[in-house]
C-alpha cells in the first residue's frame, strides 16, 4: 500500500510540474477546437469521449453544419493533435500465483494525428504514430447535408456509445464483436463504407465492408460487412442503436465465419449519462472448443452498463459493470470499474481508477484472471 501511495504521489507531482509548463490555451484541443474557436467540451462529454455535437462533426468529415470545407492550404491553423497516456498501476492477482501484487509505471505511447478537409466536400484523417497508420478519405454530401458520404481507406469503425479509443477509463470493455476479444468494441476496417445522418430526425447510419480483422488467406475483396443504425428519441436526445457485423478468420481448412448482432441505449440527464448495451457473437469452426468431452460451437453474450456523473465541470465519476458469458461453457467473466477523474483543463485529466474482475474457467478460457487493480494515470491531448 505504501508503494501504491508513493506511486500516486509521484503522478500528482509530475502532473503539477507538467501543468506549470503548458500554455493557458490548453483547453482548446488544437486539432479542431483551436481551428474553429470553440472549447474542447463543445465536442466532448469529457475528453476524450464525444458528445452528440462531436459525433455529428466527425460524421460530416470534420466540418460544421454550414461549412463545405476548404482546401487544406487555405487553413490558417493546421489541424494536428497529439494524445498520450502515462501512469502507475498496482495489481493484486487473486489466483494464488506467487508474487501476486505487482506495481509498475506505464507509458502507453503517443498518437499524432491530423484530420480536416483536403478540399471542399473532401475530408481526410491520418494517425501517423500507430502501427496501423490509419489513412482515410471521405467524400461528403453525395446527398445534401451529409445525408450520404463515402469513406475509403484504413480506419476504425466506431461504436459511438462504447468507442474504445475514446473511452473514459483505462480498463477496456468486455464486449465481443470479433473473433479476437482484444479491444474490439471499436474494430479496424480496410475498405469502404457509406454513412450519413439526418439531424432533424435524429437518424445516423453506417454500412460498409472490407477486410475487417480477418487472418483468412482466401483472396476476397470483402471478408467483413457491418452496419450501424442510431436513432435519437425523447426531448433529452436519448439514443437507441443497433449493429451487425460479419467477419472471417482462421484458415481455408478451419474457417471462421462469425456474426455479431446487438445494440442498446444511451440516456442523458443534466449532469449524468447512462449507457446499457448487449451483444451476441457467434463464431466459426476455428473457435470450436471441447468441454465435458463435447465439441461446442463458440457463442458469447456480452455487454456493459456504464454511468457517469459530473459533480463539477472538472470532477467526473464513472462506474461500470461488464460481463462476458461463453454459452454452453463454464467460462464467464465479470468486471466492476469505478473511477474519479479530475480535469485540470478539459483536455488534461488525472484519473484514479479501481477495477475488480472475476474469471470462471472453461471452454477456450483456461487461465483464471481474478484480480483487483488500482490505477492512476494522466491523459492529455494537445
Amino acid at each position: 500500500m505504501i508503494r501504491l501511495i508513493n506511486g500516486f504521489l509521484t503522478i500528482v507531482f509530475v502532473t503539477t510540474i507538467f501543468l506549470t509548463a503548458i500554455p493557458d490555451k490548453a483547453e482548446a484541443l488544437p486539432a479542431f477546437a483551436r481551428k474553429h474557436g470553440f472549447p474542447c467540451t463543445q465536442c466532448h462529454v469529457q475528453f476524450p469521449k464525444l458528445n452528440k455535437f462531436g459525433i455529428a462533426f466527425k460524421n460530416r468529415g470534420y466540418r460544421l453544419a454550414d461549412e463545405e470545407g476548404k482546401f487544406v492550404w487555405e487553413d490558417k491553423v493546421w489541424p494536428v493533435a497529439a494524445v498520450g497516456r502515462m501512469g502507475f498501476r498496482s495489481t493484486n492477482d487473486r489466483t494464488g500465483n506467487p508474487g501476486g501484487v505487482s506495481n509498475e509505471f506505464v507509458f502507453e505511447g503517443l498518437e499524432l494525428f491530423s484530420g480536416g478537409t483536403l478540399a471542399p466536400r473532401v475530408s481526410y484523417f491520418i494517425d501517423a504514430l500507430t502501427v496501423d497508420n490509419f489513412p482515410l478519405l471521405q467524400f461528403n454530401d453525395i446527398l445534401p447535408d451529409s445525408a450520404l458520404n463515402i469513406k475509403i481507406g484504413q480506419y476504425n469503425v466506431d461504436n459511438y456509445a462504447l468507442s474504445h479509443p475514446r473511452r473514459l477509463t483505462f480498463s477496456t470493455y468486455l464486449v465481443q464483436t470479433t473473433s479476437s476479444r482484444t479491444d474490439n468494441v471499436t474494430f479496424g476496417n480496410q475498405g469502404i463504407e457509406i454513412n450519413g445522418q439526418f439531424e432533424k430526425s435524429g437518424i445516423r447510419y453506417i454500412l460498409g465492408g472490407g477486410d475487417g480483422s480477418t487472418t483468412e488467406t482466401e483472396d476476397k475483396m470483402f471478408k467483413s460487412f457491418f452496419g450501424y443504425f442510431m436513432k435519437d428519441f425523447g426531448e433529452a436526445g436519448h439514443t437507441f442503436s443497433i449493429m451487425f457485423r460479419t467477419d472471417e478468420s482462421g484458415t481455408k481448412t478451419n474457417s471462421g465465419k462469425s456474426f455479431t448482432a446487438g445494440g442498446g441505449v444511451q440516456l442523458f440527464g443534466e449532469k449524468w449519462e447512462l449507457i446499457a448495451h448487449a451483444y451476441h457473437f457467434k463464431g466459426g469452426d476455428d473457435l470450436n472448443f471441447t468441454e465435458n468431452a463435447k465439441i461446442h460451437g463458440y457463442q458469447a453474450v456480452s455487454g456493459t452498463v456504464e454511468g457517469t456523473y459530473k459533480f463539477t465541470e472538472k470532477l467526473l465519476a464513472v462506474a461500470r459493470y461488464d460481463w462476458h458469458d461463453t454459452l454452453g461453457s463454464k467460462a464467464k467473466e465479470y468486471a466492476v470499474v469505478t473511477a474519479l477523474q479530475y480535469h485540470f483543463v478539459p483536455n488534461i485529466k488525472l484519473n484514479l481508477e479501481y477495477r475488480t474482475s472475476d474469471v470462471r474457467v472453461g471452454g477456450t478460457s483456461n487461465t483464471a484472471g481474478d484480480e483487483q487493480s488500482l490505477r492512476t494515470y494522466l491523459r492529455f491531448g494537445f
